[in-house]
């Protein structure tokens, strides 16, 4: 089961503006499995150039080679701009789903274009380049169309209490246009869940789930649950995408979500900006609480979501803390914007001195690493979270400033560096599990950063800093500045922060 979260509250999908027409890279090939794709995961095969059928929507038909090789003839593709730099759904490993027997005629589309219609995915939200989709569609054939997650106890057999149905009865609008709806209610929390296909007799489909980037690979969905009213759920299975619509009215004000004390948005979670509650200055635009926990959970690490105006941060899984039942946690919450070059620039959650997860700690990060799909023009791996040729310093070495700041640093030389453009980049803590940096992020835990451009100038040093506390990952040339801190940021673990306040 996938950990990974994205909210879909409503007015967190309203806030995305529709735009005529997108960008889409010079070129743009399709790419999957084979035997369907011929060569097989061939960034640049000419023969899968996809051409624009207009507006910025691309496709290509074609002819699949064999059988797809996974459950119910599912096979995974996604679109590169020719150089893996540049891919949809997202600069990441999610492939795209589709269904295919051999000889079979499927046709592959991207959509470049920002819809702002409310339903996700949706180009430029949670980092996604672009809407992919086939026709015929992925879950052609489906008997029913259901939900699985925290509120059923992730149960895929029983298929009838979550059902969406696309009868034309109230809630869903029009009989068989493939737009699946029900309507349900919810004790108030936080809950993770996916979007599933039932074939014939056999309970949902967990190889063919609808997740945050769409019939894909990607993690759960996420729904906030405020109040009473019921949420109303609307599924477009011909492209994959779902839109969450409620009466409820939202909470403005930010709350701290964890499991370990509570998942409840409400006054019991609010975060204050009023110098009371363990915040440090009324008004300086960091919201702060004390939580005490009460629900550890076995690992002693759990992790902590601020939900504000809708949206999550961080936005996909959660900043982790040591925890032990009984323990108090300061949880911060930083809505200054920072213009630094640092990522996240704003929204930044953090957690009292001797509550972090530090590297090194157990069950931590090992370390802390750049990685991405420039490593291989400097010698090392593309993508490899714990390449030890990417390992910053906490030493006052390399470039680092300060020994046991908690910023880490690493310079590659110029000899080695040469001319980038249209790379990608993230922070990691030796492993997949721990990541840094990126808009709406910072450091998560079972998360999946979006990746951060890079680009370079030959024959000039290149320097990587990332802030092990708050997340915050920058680059620059031939050096890059520490990322800013708030005054109120504690780096002392032997004294608790809500003393100091």
């Amino acid at each position: 089961m996938q950990t990974t979260k994205l909210t879909l509250t409503v007015a967190a999908l309203a806030a995305v503006a529709a735009v005529a027409t997108a960008q889409p890279w010079a070129n743009n090939y399709a790419v999957g499995d084979g035997p369907v794709f011929n060569p097989g995961w061939d960034p640049a095969a000419p023969a899968y150039l996809m051409t624009n059928l207009g507006g910025n929507v691309y496709g290509i038909d074609i002819v699949a080679g064999g059988n797809g090789p996974g459950a119910y003839n599912r096979f995974q593709w996604k679109v590169s701009d020719g150089t893996w730099s540049n891919t949809a759904p997202s600069n990441g490993p999610e492939n795209a789903y589709g269904r295919a027997t051999s000889g079979a005629t499927v046709s592959l589309r991207c959509d470049f274009n920002a819809q702002g219609d409310g339903f996700i995915p949706d180009k430029g939200v949670n980092g996604q380049n672009g809407i992919l989709y086939t026709i015929p569609k992925v879950w052609d054939g489906a008997a029913k169309v259901i939900l699985a997650g925290d509120f059923n106890g992730w149960n895929n057999a029983t298929t009838s209490t979550y059902e969406l149905k696309d009868d034309g009865v109230a809630p869903d609008a029009t009989a068989g246009d493939g737009f699946y709806t029900g309507q349900f209610t919810f004790t108030p929390g936080t809950y993770g869940f996916l979007v599933l296909p039932v074939f014939g007799s056999d309970p949902g489909s967990w190889d063919l789930k609808l997740s945050q980037r769409g019939i894909a690979d990607g993690g759960n969905l996420q729904l906030v649950v405020t109040g009473s009213d019921p949420y109303k759920f609307t599924v477009d299975t011909n492209k994959g995408r779902i839109k969450i619509e409620s009466t409820a009215p939202p909470i403005t004000y930010p709350c701290a979500l964890s499991s370990a004390w509570s998942t409840v948005p409400g006054t019991a979670t609010q975060l204050f900006d009023d110098g009371t509650n363990g915040d440090a200055v009324s008004g300086d635009g960091i919201y702060s609480r004390v939580f005490t926990v009460t629900n550890a959970s076995g690992s002693g690490i759990d992790t902590v979501n601020v939900l504000h105006n809708s949206n999550t941060y961080p936005a996909t899984g959660g900043y982790p803390f040591t925890s032990a039942n009984g323990v108090s946690v300061l949880v911060s919450y930083d809505t200054n914007t920072y213009a630094d070059g640092f990522q996240p620039a704003t929204k930044i959650v953090w957690v009292n001195a001797s509550r972090r997860l530090l590297p090194g700690d157990p069950n931590g990060p090992t370390g802390v690493h750049v990685t991405g799909d420039f490593v291989a023009d400097l010698g090392g791996s593309n993508w490899n979270p714990g390449d030890p040729l990417t390992q910053l310093v906490d030493d006052g070495t390399n470039g680092d400033s300060t020994a046991g700041d908690r910023i880490y640093t690493i310079t590659f030389p110029g000899a080695i560096v040469p001319a980038m453009s249209g790379k990608n980049w993230k922070g990691t803590g030796g492993s997949w599990t721990w990541q840094y940096g990126s808009p709406d992020n910072g450091f998560t835990r079972s998360g999946n950063n979006p990746t951060m451009p890079l680009n370079t100038t030959a024959g000039t040093d290149l320097q990587f800093k990332i802030d092990a506390i708050t997340g915050r990952a920058g680059y620059g040339q031939p050096t890059v500045a520490n990322p800013t801190r708030p005054a109120v940021l504690n780096n002392n673990a032997a004294v608790a922060d809500w003393q100091l306040f």
